[in-house]
């Protein structure tokens, strides 16, 4: 069937409108919260020409975090190369799982680090209760205490 181009930028019009609605429709709900880290055995390490290379290290928190008034228990997985002064990169996973085990949020993260000052973005997807929601955001890390800064998006 063929539109004449009136009605295919009509159609074009209403899509768009459309889009705009359904974006207009996400909450965001801002958070900010710290974390101490605990560190597992990682699966490999090994050094060469003074870098330092971490895969697959396991990191948790003992205690429960609240994000945007969900608490969670914290854990994932960190690889990173980092020479002796601590400048270097990493990547990995996450996993916040809601303490009442009714949702949870899981993602990737990667960054640098400068120092020994590690900056990180992060976006995580929810499931279970979380369902429907983006958690997106940055973490500074300092030694073992992370600063998580962020929003959650509700669509």
């Amino acid at each position: 069937m063929k539109r004449s181009k009136w009605t295919q930028n009509i159609l074009i019009i209403a899509s768009l409108i459309a889009a705009g609605l359904a974006m207009a429709e996400a909450t965001r709900t801002a958070f900010s919260t710290q974390v101490t880290i605990e560190l597992g055995v990682p699966e490999k390490v090994w050094v060469s020409d003074g870098i330092t290379h971490v895969r697959n290290q396991p990191y948790f928190s003992l205690v429960p975090v609240t994000i945007a008034g969900v608490a969670v228990h914290f854990r994932g997985v960190v690889s990173y190369n980092a020479d002796a002064e601590g400048n270097g990169t990493d990547n990995g996973t996450f996993l916040y799982t809601a303490i009442d085990g009714s949702g949870s949020w899981e993602g990737r993260f990667s960054g640098i680090a400068t120092g020994g000052l590690v900056s990180n973005r992060f976006v995580g997807q929810g499931s279970g209760a979380l369902d429907r929601t983006t958690i997106q955001g940055t973490y500074v890390d300092s030694g073992f205490v992370a600063t998580l800064s962020g929003e959650i998006l509700k669509h």
